[in-house]
């Protein structure tokens, strides 16, 4: 869809669309490098908003931008007054969240059945999730769980039986705004959080380097689990909750 209306306008200005505004994401197509180079385009990875059409790109967190679009990039500011929040918090029907101790919220994000393929365990990437969980819930933390809109709840309740999930379609940064105390987020390479620091600490198990190639990263730990083990453990000892 945004392909499309790409082709109907002369300019276009970009709203944050997550992790993929902050890397570099590598072109696998031979005909794609090719279309780039003819247009003037780096050939092997391309920039999200980085497009001559592009005016402004709008993101929670503009310091973290890259160097090649950062003069497109503004600061994204969401509605923190108690009316806006009023307001969407009767949309999505939720109250405010009381919690006594630290919480943190694992959020999940929607592997392709192609990338599935690549792991030997098709639910190798749930069972990460799980791994964090119960180091989580070992360390002393309350733990909730955030799917990604696009993902069944169902292909996670073996894996998560009797956890507290979020809705899938409520804005993780309404559910922050509305939390009495600070959250913790973890996720492998999500951005959720991001921008928000005032209600949470964002934490991510890959490596910044390894975003841009995700499958192939998370992968490895299938491969290494004790390396996998070592960086969670290492996630949860950052967390100051």
């Amino acid at each position: 869809m945004s392909r499309l209306f790409r082709l109907l306008v002369p300019t276009y200005k970009m709203i944050e669309d997550g992790m993929r505004n902050y890397i570099e994401i590598p072109i696998q197509s031979p005909i794609k490098k090719i279309i780039r180079t003819l247009k003037n385009y780096p050939s092997k990875t391309m920039i999200m908003g980085e497009r001559r059409e592009c005016l402004e790109i709008h993101l929670l967190s503009p310091e973290k931008s890259l160097s090649k679009v950062k003069n497109k990039v503004k600061k994204l500011t969401l509605p923190k007054s108690g009316y806006a929040i009023e307001v969407l918090s009767k949309l999505f029907q939720v109250d405010s969240y009381n919690h006594n101790k630290g919480t943190i919220i694992i959020a999940t994000q929607p592997t392709s059945k192609e990338n599935t393929l690549r792991f030997k365990d098709v639910n190798f990437v749930k069972k990460v999730y799980q791994g964090i969980y119960m180091q989580a819930i070992n360390a002393g933390y309350n733990v909730v769980l955030k799917l990604h809109p696009s993902e069944p709840k169902d292909d996670y309740n073996k894996f998560f039986e009797d956890v507290e999930q979020l809705p899938p379609k409520l804005p993780v940064e309404l559910f922050l705004m509305l939390s009495n105390k600070k959250m913790g987020i973890v996720s492998l390479f999500s951005s959720v959080g991001m921008g928000l620091e005032e209600y949470c600490d964002v934490f991510q198990i890959l490596k910044q380097e390894e975003i841009a190639d995700a499958i192939k990263s998370i992968a490895s730990f299938e491969q290494n689990p004790a390396e996998l083990d070592l960086r969670i453990k290492q996630i949860l000892q950052k967390i100051k909750l």
